[in-house]
């Protein structure tokens, strides 16, 4: 549907729906600057989620940015591989999107000489990157929604087999990309160094795509496919 506005009554607000005459295709996560602007991306131009584009490994997605005073919306990246999650740094100096098929988180500079470019962030994540937060300290945690899938690391090393798999009807691959059973949520700083690490690798929570961390809790949500509901998790050192 786009990017939306709801108020405390409920009533829903049409924000953007298009850019550049074409469709806002999958809507996914934002974050807002100080000044108001909205970065969100939009995941992939199949408008959901499927198989077919795990197997192809193809860039559909993009990064864009709402302004409110002119109510444009605007194309900062494009031709990102399952554009997922984004949060802006703490100065608001750069904006990262995770791109889950490419295990890596890519930031786009909005400040500063580097403007208007864009670098990788932090890459070879040991799973698909989803939702992105930053706590009171500057840090980014990424919620991984599961670690590497061997086949899917196969497809990708192999267009081949990656042709042949996109062709198979959905109705036969039901739970082909399930999450592992495996929890992991990733904390890196400022300079995309890897802090650290949470793991639940008995499986009673998994499917993670966001990780909060607040007052030495990090709360989890999970997916369709995952851990069912919402979780805190006391963080020890």
């Amino acid at each position: 549907m786009g990017l939306l506005s709801i108020n405390q009554s409920g009533s829903i607000e049409v924000l953007a729906n298009q850019v550049n005459g074409k469709p806002i295709y999958l809507a996914n996560e934002l974050d807002i600057a100080q000044d108001g602007s909205i970065y969100f991306s939009d995941t992939s131009n199949y408008g959901r989620v499927t198989f077919k584009e795990i197997a192809e490994n193809k860039p559909h997605g993009r990064l864009l940015k709402y302004d409110p005073m002119t109510k444009q919306t605007t194309v900062l990246l494009e031709g990102l591989y399952f554009a997922n999650g984004v949060a802006l740094s703490a100065d608001g100096d750069y904006v990262l999107v995770a791109e889950s098929y490419h295990y890596q988180l890519t930031s786009y500079w909005l400040k500063g000489p580097k403007k208007g470019t864009s670098d990788i962030f932090a890459d070879n994540l040991a799973g698909f990157p989803d939702n992105i937060t930053r706590d009171e300290q500057g840090h980014f945690w990424v919620g991984i929604f599961t670690t590497r899938l061997s086949f899917v690391d196969q497809m990708h090393r192999s267009p081949w087999l990656a042709g042949i798999m996109a062709k198979v009807p959905e109705s036969l691959l039901s739970g082909a990309s399930a999450p592992a059973k495996h929890g992991l949520a990733a904390e890196f700083g400022p300079q995309g160094e890897l802090i650290g690490s949470w793991h639940d690798p008995e499986g009673s929570l998994y499917g993670v795509t966001t990780a909060a961390s607040h007052n030495g809790y990090l709360y989890i949500g999970t997916a369709p496919g995952g851990s069912k509901g919402v979780h805190r998790v006391l963080l020890t050192k």
